[in-house]
């Protein structure tokens, strides 16, 4: 079976900056090469919190694509920063289907 890698990320934003995280994360995606994504706010749980999840075909996508990805992010990266704190996770997780 072949491993299909969904990286699950967890953002924590500063407090109020929940909107504008996630207008920076949509503007971004219009620059990189689209494959199936998700951002999400969430109902419950932690506050000032977004979570993005991306799927790739294999892990050798997932590589290509960050390498491929990272040049065209980078001139937003200051305004991440601004708007992020320390800490939040990335996970690597199976697709089963």
């Amino acid at each position: 079976m072949p491993v299909r890698p969904l990286q699950r990320q967890q953002i924590i934003v500063k407090p109020g900056r929940v909107n504008e995280t996630v207008e920076l994360l949509q503007e971004m995606w219009k620059l990189v090469d689209p494959i199936p994504h998700r951002i999400y706010r969430g109902i419950t749980g932690p506050f000032d919190t977004v979570y993005q999840d991306i799927e790739f075909e294999d892990f050798e996508h997932r590589e290509k694509w960050w390498a491929d990805t990272g040049p065209k992010i980078a001139p937003f990266m200051d305004k991440w920063h601004a708007l992020s704190e320390t800490g939040g996770s990335v996970e690597l997780l199976r697709l089963v289907e």
